[in-house]
């Protein structure tokens, strides 16, 4: 599958707006429920690095739980070839797509971008 970064952020903001893009409903909420929700029980717990916390999995979405409340999503998240990858917050419903041509890297930077859209948000607080 090849797409763009622009492709990435439409289909996590559609993802974001629990189906919907520009007015237009492309997945039954039930169907984005399904995708953000842990479907995989054996994945409950997985250490990645760069990644502190607990991990889920959905049907479509790695869950990265709060630090500070186990039972808190702080956001859904995916990555891609090349260093590819996108969150969506679901708090606010901010996304972030991360581009990269770096061919078999490890790079975490999913986790840094997060952390500064949570700094932000308080920081408008």
């Amino acid at each position: 599958l090849v797409g763009t970064a622009t492709d990435y952020l439409i289909y996590a903001t559609m993802i974001a707006n629990l189906g919907e893009f520009n007015g237009t409903r492309i997945l039954s909420e039930e169907s984005v429920g399904a995708q953000t929700s842990q479907q995989v029980e054996v994945a409950e717990v997985r250490n990645i690095p760069g990644m502190s916390g607990r991990r889920l999995f959905g049907a479509g979405f790695g869950i990265a739980l709060s630090e500070e409340s186990a039972d808190t999503v702080d956001y859904y998240y995916w990555g891609g070839s090349n260093t590819t990858g996108f969150s969506i917050d679901p708090m606010d419903g901010t996304v972030a797509v991360q581009m990269s041509s770096c061919y078999r890297c490890r790079q975490a930077m999913m986790v840094d971008i997060e952390q500064i859209i949570d700094d932000s948000r308080l920081a408008q607080n």
